[in-house]
C-alpha cells in the first residue's frame, strides 16, 4: 500500500494520467496532476512529494529540463515515463539523475512495482547495529555516507547520490572484490519483480564514476569485468590517493 505518499504525475495523455491516478489512489496515495510544465511549476513550488512520476514529452517543453530543475533543489524520487524509441532520451534521463524509467505503455502491476521500490529506496535511511561499522568507508581519499547518501570528496564537498546510486554503490560495497553481474545489480537497485534492465545499470555505473571525477580513479574503484558484471575494488580502500605514489 502506499498511504500516505504524495506522488506528482506529470503527463499531458489523459488517459495514460486517468489510469495512473486511478492505480495509485486505489493503493491509497495522495496523487497530484500537472498535464504541462506551467501546471508543474505551479504544484511543485507550493507541494511536497515523495515521487514524481515525469513524462518526456510535453506541450511547453521537455520532461528533461524539468528533471534537471528537480535535481538542482530536490533529492525526491523521480520515474520517468518514456515511449518506445526514445532511447537516448532514457539514458539521459538517468544521467540526470532519475532513480527509474517505465516504458510506455506500460503494465500496471510494473509500473506499480517500480514506484514502490523507488519510495522503498527513497526511505531506507536507517542504519542498523550490524552495518553501522560501514556507515563510511574510504577509497582514495573519497568517503561514502551510507547515512547521509552522499559521496565525500577528499576536499570535504559532499556530492548527494540518488537512490539507485547509493544502492549500486552499497551493493558493490557491501561485497568488495566479488564480481556481480549486471541481472544481479538490476534486482538490487531497481528491486525484484520489475524487470531485468541490465543497460540501466551501465548508465547507472557511468554516473556513478561521473561524481568520482578523475576517469582513471573511478575505473580502479568499480572495475568492469568484460562479460561478467562489475567489482568494487576493496584494495584500495581506507587509502590516501599519496598511497599509491611510487617512493
Amino acid at each position: 500500500m502506499l498511504s500516505g505518499r504524495r506522488v506528482l504525475i506529470v503527463e499531458d495523455d489523459p488517459a495514460s494520467r486517468e489510469m495512473v491516478v486511478k492505480l495509485l489512489s486505489g493503493e491509497g496515495a495522495d496523487v497530484v496532476q500537472a498535464s504541462s510544465r506551467g501546471e508543474w511549476e505551479v504544484v511543485w513550488q507550493d507541494e511536497k512529494f515523495d515521487l514524481v512520476l515525469l513524462d518526456l514529452n510535453l506541450p511547453d517543453g521537455d520532461g528533461l529540463s524539468i528533471l534537471r530543475q528537480i535535481r538542482e533543489d530536490s533529492d525526491v524520487a523521480v520515474i520517468i515515463l518514456t515511449g518506445k524509441g526514445e532511447e537516448i532520451s532514457e539514458v539521459l534521463g538517468l544521467e540526470l539523475g532519475a532513480d527509474d524509467y517505465v516504458m510506455k505503455p506500460f503494465r500496471q502491476h510494473s509500473l506499480l512495482a517500480r514506484i514502490k521500490n523507488a519510495l522503498r529506496q527513497a526511505g531506507d535511511t536507517g542504519i542498523t547495529d550490524e552495518d553501522d561499522q560501514m556507515s563510511r568507508f574510504k577509497v582514495q581519499g573519497w568517503r561514502f555516507d551510507t547515512e547521509q547518501r552522499d559521496l565525500i570528496a577528499p576536499d570535504g564537498s559532499r556530492i548527494p547520490l540518488t537512490a539507485a546510486e547509493y544502492r549500486l554503490l552499497r551493493t558493490l560495497f557491501e561485497q568488495p572484490n566479488r564480481v556481480i553481474s549486471r541481472s544481479e545489480l538490476s534486482a538490487a537497485v531497481f528491486g525484484r519483480g520489475v524487470e531485468d534492465d541490465k543497460r540501466s545499470i551501465d548508465t547507472l555505473v557511468s554516473r556513478l564514476r561521473a561524481k568520482f571525477g578523475s576517469d582513471e580513479l573511478s575505473k580502479s574503484i568499480i572495475r568492469t569485468v568484460v562479460g561478467a558484471g562489475y567489482s568494487f575494488n576493496s584494495e584500495l580502500a581506507n587509502r590516501s590517493p599519496t598511497d599509491n605514489r611510487p617512493s
